[in-house]
């Protein structure tokens, strides 16, 4: 409802926004999990960070890909992702008519920050990483920002 809102106090930009109602990572049903104040802070539908008395939360899952082909999307300027793991679900397919990214990324599981910019470089960006909280002492490869650009575009 705020977004839609938000949305709706531009309309010279409204027409070039697509929101969608689900959580984009992978196609299915992923489950959120919550601590008591509600989706804040580290929630992921890879792992759980609350505890054993996390909240679920079920939502409607899109892949990058499946998102682009059902909304009719053919071609990504820029795309922003602070998602809290679904970076790693990435393919080489989804990225082909992606300009730019700019991630946030924080490691999950067994998911690596190589793991991330080894595809974006197969794919054919360049990249560069950077902290935006220098006071928040956390290793780069744990949590950082990245930012790529396509080498083709002009």
């Amino acid at each position: 409802d705020d977004m839609m809102r938000n949305i709706s106090l531009n309309p010279k930009l409204s027409k070039n926004i697509i929101p969608i109602n689900a959580g984009i990572g992978k196609d299915g049903h992923l489950i959120f999990y919550q601590d008591g104040s509600g989706i804040i802070g580290s929630t992921s539908f890879i792992e759980n960070v609350h505890g054993k008395d996390a909240k679920e939360l079920k939502v409607k899952g899109l892949s990058l890909e499946s998102a682009l082909k059902e909304y009719n999307i053919s071609h990504v300027d820029l795309l922003k992702m602070d998602c809290k793991g679904c970076e790693f679900f990435l393919t080489e397919n989804s990225l082909k008519n992606v300009d730019r990214i700019k991630i946030e990324f924080s490691k999950f599981s067994n998911f690596e920050l190589d793991d991330i910019l080894n595809l974006l470089e197969k794919v054919g960006f360049e990249y560069m990483t950077f902290i935006t909280e220098p006071s928040h002492h956390v290793s780069p490869m744990i949590e950082t920002n990245i930012y790529a650009t396509k080498k083709d575009i002009s």
